[in-house]
C-alpha cells in the first residue's frame, strides 16, 4: 500500500511538475515577456522588459499591439537609442496608450536615457537601491527617482496623471505588480526570467499580483484576503517560501497560464476542472469533490 504525502509535499510535487509543464518557448507568447525574448544584448533586454513590463495594463491585444509599435519606432536596439537616439524626432512616431498622451511616453523615455547615462554601469539595477532592505522600498525609490527625473526634464511642476500612472506612485502599501513582474524578469536565473540583475536574491521577490495568482493563492488556501495590495503579495509569497524558499517565484509563470490560457474558471467547471494538473491541491475541486 503506498503511503499518502505529506499535504505540503504533495503541493510541492504539484507545483513543480507544473513547472516542467510550462518551461517552453510555446508559452511565453502568452506573456509580455515575449518581447524581450526577440533580443540579445543584456542590455535591449533589460530596457525592453522595463518598457513591457510599465505598459502590461489594459487588454491582451492592446498591449501587445503598442509595445510592439513602440519597439519598432525605438529601432533594431531599444537601448542604444534610447540612450544616443534623437528622441525629439521620435515623439512624431509615439502613439498615445490609454492613459498616456505621446507626450508622455516622449518624457518616460527621455527619463529613462537621462538614467543610464547617470549610471555607473549603463543599466537601470542601480536605481533599485541595494542598501534598503526590501523590495517595495527599492521599488518606490527607482519610482521617486524617475519620477523626480522627469519632472526636471519636462520643467513641468507635476507629472500628468498618465506619467503617474505609468510610472507609479511610489506608495508603500501598493501591490506594485508591474514592478514585481519586471524584478522577476531580471534576478529570476531560469526559465522565462533573465538573471540578469544580482543585487536582489531570488528570495528577496515578491509576486507580481493579478487576478490571476489571486486566484490561484485562494485555490491553494494561501489567503482569504480580497484585496491587492503589499500585504497580500507577502502573505501568498510566504505561502510559496514554504514550498520553495530559495526561489518562491518559480511558481509564477506556470501558475499565471492556467488563467492566461482559460485553463482555470475559478470556479468548479467540470470540463476543466477533471483534467487540471491541480485537482488534488485545489480548494475548489476538494469542496465539489467532498
Amino acid at each position: 500500500m503506498k503511503s499518502k504525502k505529506e499535504p505540503s509535499t504533495l503541493k510541492s510535487d504539484i507545483l513543480e511538475e507544473l513547472v516542467i509543464r510550462y518551461s517552453h518557448s510555446e508559452f511565453i507568447k502568452s506573456d509580455p515577456i515575449l518581447f524581450a525574448h526577440g533580443y540579445e544584448s543584456e542590455r535591449d533586454i533589460e530596457i525592453v522588459s522595463f518598457i513591457s513590463a510599465l505598459f502590461s495594463y489594459g487588454n491582451v491585444q492592446s498591449i501587445k499591439s503598442h509595445i510592439s509599435h513602440l519597439l519598432a519606432t525605438l529601432g533594431n536596439s531599444p537601448y542604444n537609442y534610447i540612450l544616443n537616439g534623437n528622441l525629439n524626432s521620435t515623439i512624431r512616431n509615439i502613439r498615445k496608450y490609454r492613459f498616456q498622451t505621446s507626450e508622455d511616453i516622449y518624457f518616460f523615455l527621455r527619463g529613462l536615457s537621462s538614467l543610464l547615462k547617470k549610471s555607473q554601469n549603463g543599466s537601470l539595477e542601480e536605481y533599485f537601491d541595494k542598501t534598503l532592505q526590501s523590495v517595495t522600498q527599492k521599488i518606490c525609490f527607482f519610482q521617486n527617482f524617475l519620477a523626480m527625473e522627469i519632472v526636471r526634464i519636462s520643467g513641468k511642476v507635476n507629472l500628468s496623471y498618465g506619467l503617474k500612472f505609468l510610472i507609479g506612485s511610489a506608495k508603500p502599501d501598493a501591490s506594485h505588480k508591474r514592478y514585481n513582474m519586471f524584478l522577476r524578469w531580471m534576478v529570476r536565473k531560469n526559465f522565462p526570467d533573465f538573471g540578469i540583475y544580482d543585487s536582489i536574491a531570488e528570495s528577496e521577490l515578491l509576486f507580481p499580483l493579478d487576478v490571476h495568482i489571486l486566484r490561484m493563492g485562494k485555490i491553494l488556501d494561501l489567503t482569504n484576503r480580497k484585496s491587492i495590495d503589499r500585504k497580500q503579495c507577502e502573505l501568498i509569497t510566504d505561502g510559496f517560501k514554504k514550498i520553495n524558499a530559495d526561489d518562491p517565484l518559480r511558481f509564477d509563470f506556470p501558475l499565471s497560464r492556467l488563467g492566461i490560457l482559460k485553463k482555470c474558471k475559478g470556479s468548479y467547471f467540470p470540463p476543466l476542472c477533471e483534467i487540471c494538473d491541480l485537482k488534488r491541491i485545489c480548494s475548489i475541486y476538494r469542496s465539489k469533490k467532498i
